[in-house]
């Protein structure tokens, strides 16, 4: 090595921040790459911490420095060995996904921590080699190494970015089934619909890395009650939130491997599960309260992971109030901003709105409301081809009741499940409109869309919800033979052509799902 620093540390919460400082300080003298200075704080941080937790020996940190690689060695006299990240637990069909064990003391609540892995996922997730080593007077060293990539151009691309490459998109299609219905073990059986991978992963990786900060907060002499009896009720509760916990754990793994951005999960839950839920809810917004007075240091979730939360917890409480199972109304990929414009229409286009109803008004079933609605905006638009699908009565599947400029024999825009991941089922799902301009946008969106006649010789094409209310009633695609800058005029167009439609459908009863 070029260059070794040594660091002897006590098994107190205070090491931490001592072992992150010497790697910073190292970072500003060595000039370190700033990818490489942020791995290396974030994985001491997180081997330093999982000694402090479980060694409870004197700790020495070690770092090494030759050209750009850093290598971090933390050793501690502990014979524990090191929990390894694992796949989320399996599917238990037969437990309650809420039941909750008695209080654990501050040694269970240590162990606990210790099964999850995260501190280890974590230092998997960002070094490039990581590994343990015996020592031969006892305990271990754990090492991980950073910036390989930098010294050793021809060498293997970094785990992380490997990680983000392989990602891919799809959909799981499970056999359609009810909402809540009592499953066979006298429990409740729940089915989430189409929910994205992307915010299980994202839900349950902030609330473990609170929970850890809980943990630590809890090994201090002067910790605040109030954080570590939260500490205690919230490691009671790990196991109960989070869909890949409470019965979709396979499933959510399964997902991941196949590269599937969406996933439906179906869970088994007690009868006490609503109390449990809004047990859960409570303790969620004590951490919030918490970290709002700065006594929690964990990121707070984003406002995207709030709604989710929110969401998750009123489809498992409605469901279990005998409603129907809806769809997850949260995109499989993260959306860039919202896609509903304001504004006021030309009078050019008021006209045509006019035209609309008209047309529509003399129809008296749901089958000539699509027709004339469909010629009616061809004709309006100069579309090249134009469908109008509604939401079939078990709300889990949307096909077409008429198109325009489609092959007799063309299968596509015929029908789909509502949990896929393709335009027309995120436009229900979400009740948001999709706009691709091109082809190769439409297939780096949705990876996996199978290519069709009107996508290979159409450009633009605009995917319009029936209705604001996720999810919606069905789906107004609109396609153009050119490509078009779509702006937010056409689209405040387009969504009130749908409104209009929308409207008649309800009047001639065709609007087949809204419980």
């Amino acid at each position: 090595m070029k260059s070794r620093h040594r660091l002897m540390l006590e098994p107190v919460l205070s090491s931490v921040a001592r072992a992150r400082g010497l790697v910073g300080d190292l970072a500003a003298r060595h000039g370190f790459d700033p990818d490489v200075a942020s791995d290396a704080t974030l994985v001491v941080s997180e081997l330093v911490t999982n000694a402090v937790l479980h060694a409870r020996t004197s700790v020495y940190v070690a770092v090494g420095i030759e050209e750009a690689t850093v290598r971090i060695e933390v050793t501690d006299a502990s014979e524990m060995p090191v929990s390894m990240p694992s796949a989320p637990a399996a599917i238990d069909p037969v437990g309650d996904a809420f039941d909750e064990p008695e209080a654990p003391d501050l040694d269970d609540l240590i162990d606990a921590l210790g099964t999850t892995g995260r501190g280890m996922e974590l230092v998997a997730s960002i070094a490039e080699r990581w590994g343990v080593t015996p020592n031969v007077a006892g305990g271990k060293t754990v090492w991980a190494e950073m910036g390989l990539h930098l010294a050793t151009p021809d060498a293997p691309v970094p785990r992380r970015a490997r990680a983000g490459a392989a990602a891919g998109t799809g959909a799981a299609s499970p056999p359609d089934q009810p909402g809540a219905a009592e499953a066979s073990d006298g429990g409740l059986g729940v089915r989430l619909v189409a929910v994205p991978v992307r915010l299980i992963v994202d839900a349950n990786r902030n609330f473990d890395d609170t929970i850890r900060e809980l943990q630590v907060i809890a090994l201090s002499d002067d910790a605040d009650a109030r954080v570590s009896e939260l500490a205690r009720t919230a490691t009671r509760l790990l196991d109960d939130f989070g869909s890949s916990r409470s019965g979709g754990g396979d499933a959510v793994r399964r997902a991941q491997e196949r590269g599937d951005r969406l996933v439906d999960l179906h869970l088994v839950v007690g009868a006490e599960a609503s109390e449990h839920v809004r047990t859960l809810d409570s303790i969620l917004s004590a951490v919030a309260a918490a970290r709002a007075t700065g006594k929690l240091l964990a990121m707070a979730p984003s406002p995207e992971i709030l709604a989710f939360r929110l969401w998750y917890r009123d489809e498992l409480l409605r469901q279990l109030g005998g409603g129907p199972a809806r769809p997850c109304p949260f995109p499989a990929a993260r959306p860039s901003a919202g896609n509903r414009p304001t504004g006021t229409l030309s009078e050019r286009r008021r006209r045509l709105l006019a035209a609309l109803r008209g047309g529509v008004a003399e129809a008296t079933d749901p089958a000539a409301v699509a027709a004339r609605s469909l010629e009616r905006v061809c004709a309006d638009t100069g579309a090249a081809f134009a469908n109008l699908m509604l939401v079939e009565p078990d709300g889990l599947n949307v096909s077409s009741i008429h198109r325009l400029g489609y092959t007799p024999d063309e299968p596509n825009g015929r029908r789909y499940r509502v949990s896929e991941d393709n335009p027309v089922s995120e436009a229900v799902r979400t009740a948001e409109p999709i706009v691709l301009r091109t082809p190769d946008e439409r297939m780096t969106r949705y990876p996996r869309l199978v290519p069709s006649r009107p996508i290979a010789f159409n450009r633009t094409a605009v995917w319009v919800p029936l209705g604001d209310a996720a999810p919606a009633a069905g789906v107004l695609v609109v396609g153009f033979a050119r490509a078009r800058d779509f702006n937010d005029r056409d689209l405040h167009y387009l969504l009130e052509v749908a409104r209009v439609i929308h409207l008649r459908l309800v009047e001639v009863g065709g609007e087949p799902f809204r419980s």
